[in-house]
Formats: C-alpha cells, structure tokens, sequence
C-alpha cells in the first residue's frame, strides 16, 4: 500500500463530471511524492484528499513550477514539507523528485488548453 499520484491528459472538458476515462491520457506518474501530494490536495481539491480525478489549470500547474523553482535545502521543509508517505528525509529521492516535477511542468508549458485539459489523480 502507498501513495500513486497520476497527471492525465484529456480533450478539453469544462467539468470533471465530463471526464471519460478512456480518453485519458497518463502524462505522469508518481509513487509515495507526499509534498507533492499535499501541494495538490491544497491547490487543486481544497484540501480534500479524496482521491478522485480533478483538473488542474494552466496556472496552477505555473504556480506550482514557481514554488518548485523557490526550494533550497533550508526553506523545503516549510515552504514542500516531506511527510506522511515514504520518507522524511530532504535526500537525493526528495530533490530529483523535485527536478523531474520541474521539467515536467516546463514540458507541460506547450500544452494548448483551449485543446486539453489536465486532470490529477491519487490512489492510496
């Protein structure tokens, strides 16, 4: 048992409640990320962790490339604290996870969304 976390990729829908599930397209996967689990649960569910798909606009997914560019090893345990799932630790995992967010929100900078939308899910 753990924490997946999933970004999908979908033709533009206005509502979740449009969402078809063979239409999504998985774009990213992460396994026991808790900061940025709780980053989403925040942001994007109104700190509701629910597990259940929700989209993530064009500026969330900014605002979070933003906070992920901030982090330094003195601010990350308060600004994208590492609990619950996993490990503690602030270590090599914590900050390639961190670089590989990055550059995937920087790949996710060319998506149209007047096209697509992005939708993040989690399973515990």
């Amino acid at each position: 048992m753990g924490l997946d976390m999933y970004l999908y990729s979908v033709p533009k829908i206005d509502s979740i409640r449009e969402l078809k599930s063979d239409l999504m397209l998985e774009i990213a996967y992460w396994r026991k990320f808790n900061s940025l689990h709780e980053w989403f649960v925040r942001n994007v569910q109104d700190g509701i962790d629910n597990c259940r798909p929700h989209i993530v606009t064009s500026d969330l997914l900014q605002k979070l490339k933003q906070e992920l560019m901030r982090l330094t090893p003195e601010n990350a345990p308060e600004l994208f604290p590492n609990f619950v799932f996993g490990t503690a630790r602030y270590d090599t995992y914590y900050w390639n996870d961190i670089k590989a967010a990055i550059n995937l929100l920087t790949s996710l900078e060319k998506t149209d969304f007047s096209r697509a939308t992005i939708i993040y899910s989690s399973s515990l």
